[in-house]
């Protein structure tokens, strides 16, 4: 039984490989922009909508990776904090929904705090780039 297994397992790995090499040396005439049809269309649509959202979420987390490293000893900001940590940002666009609430909830916790402290430069950078952040959601969104 675990000899024919393996056989099996051979023969499809010697032809994914023989397909590998020979796409390299044969040009077959696939063109995704002059495909037709709803499911080409959805396929055109799903992949840009993917590197949006794979960026966008890329954004956030390395928006959250920051705002850790300047706000992560202050305790005003320790609760907004501990959510966006909790977030894992490959889920869909609900969940990127709070993360625009954390991100809000961010910038007005660091508008309250740098009234009554001077406040680094990293951190009112981190929160323009949440500002920033924002900006782009907004214009995806297509809100004025």
């Amino acid at each position: 039984m675990k000899k024919k297994a393996f056989i099996i397992v051979c023969s499809v790995l010697a032809v994914c490989i023989l397909g590998l090499l020979l796409s390299r040396y044969l040009s077959w005439p696939v063109s995704s922009e002059r495909a037709s049809g709803d499911v080409s269309k959805a396929a055109r649509f799903s992949r840009g909508t993917k590197v949006v959202m794979q960026t966008r979420a890329l954004q956030f987390g390395a928006l959250v990776d920051m705002s850790n490293e300047v706000a992560g000893d202050i305790p005003a900001f320790a609760g907004v904090l501990e959510e966006m940590n909790a977030i894992n940002a490959a889920l869909a666009d609900t969940t990127l929904q709070k993360e625009n609430k954390l991100a809000d909830r961010f910038i007005e916790t660091t508008d309250k705090y740098l009234e009554t402290v001077e406040g680094d430069d990293r951190l009112k950078f981190v929160r323009d780039q949440w500002v920033d952040y924002q900006k782009m959601t907004a214009a995806l969104e297509g809100d004025n």
